[in-house]
């Protein structure tokens, strides 16, 4: 089979990829002359190196297209150690449609989203589509999909796994107070863990915290900081910005496991 013509696209310009610029975020397209994309345009979301079977393979979440309207999620060669690349470059590109992630405006109930193909942890759930949010707490939102399958995931600056697609309707008055509600009584029950260590229930964005005592890390900060979002490569951390500047991540007893952190205040209410 003779190689194939790479598809002209305007204003579309590419170069060789260089291996020690792969990173997350970057631009591409699939030059592999075999594969069903080949043309395709995507986002890295990830590279394996070190001692893998997939050494030398990055994850592309591509983009949608005629033949893929959902957009896909495959593994290409970029060329570790002189391998074969599979990927260009994308050097200058026609303007595009940023993706439409949940933000916190739109993170109510009844509002439609679907799970984003660059979540690392729950990109399987892409497949069934479109879903409807019936809570929210915190930085995390519960769907419901049409299968009746339920789970929740992370939206956020951050973090991003909903994509949205219709938003709710406006938020009526019994709504408002409702959710007052819910963030007044979250606050008081936050406040009876004051002193104690960081769990999920109080680990929202705004709370105050400083490293517990019996941390592994309790010698980098003494100072009071802040909650954060949870970490973009591991949802078991969450980051932290402390008074005097310094910033990193920590545990906070996810899934019932160890927690860095102690609660000195409660996340604020809003508004």
């Amino acid at each position: 089979m003779g190689k194939k013509k790479m598809p002209e696209v305007n204003g579309l310009e590419t170069a060789r990829l260089n291996v020690n610029d792969v990173q997350r975020g970057l631009r591409v397209r699939i030059a592999d002359n075999d594969s069903e994309h080949f043309g395709d345009i995507g986002m890295i979301s990830s590279a394996h190196e070190g001692c893998s079977c997939r050494m030398g393979w990055c994850r592309v979440i591509l983009d949608n297209s005629k033949r893929f309207p959902d957009g896909a999620r495959e593994e290409f060669r970029y060329g570790y150690r002189g391998d074969v690349s599979d990927l260009l470059l994308i050097t200058k590109e026609p303007k595009r449609e940023p993706i439409p992630f949940l933000t916190k405006k739109d993170a109510r109930d009844g509002a439609i989203v679907r799970v984003w193909l660059g979540s690392e942890d729950n990109y399987r759930d892409a497949r069934r589509g479109d879903g409807k949010i019936i809570a929210i707490k915190g930085r995390w939102a519960t769907v419901r999909f049409n299968d009746s399958h339920k789970d929740d995931y992370a939206f956020g600056d951050n973090y991003q796994e909903l994509i949205l697609v219709s938003p709710p309707g406006p938020e009526t008055k019994a709504e408002k107070e409702a959710r007052l509600k819910a963030e007044r009584e979250e606050f008081e029950a936050g406040k009876k863990g004051i002193g104690k260590k960081v769990t999920p229930a109080v680990a929202k964005e705004g709370a105050r915290v400083q490293i517990a005592p019996d941390s592994d890390y309790k010698y980098q900060n003494r100072v009071v900081g802040t909650l954060r979002e949870v970490d973009v490569s591991n949802k078991d951390w969450i980051h932290v910005k402390f008074d005097d500047g310094y910033e990193n991540c920590y545990r906070y007893g996810r899934r019932g496991g160890t927690s860095d952190l102690i609660l000195i205040a409660p996340a604020p209410i809003t508004e």
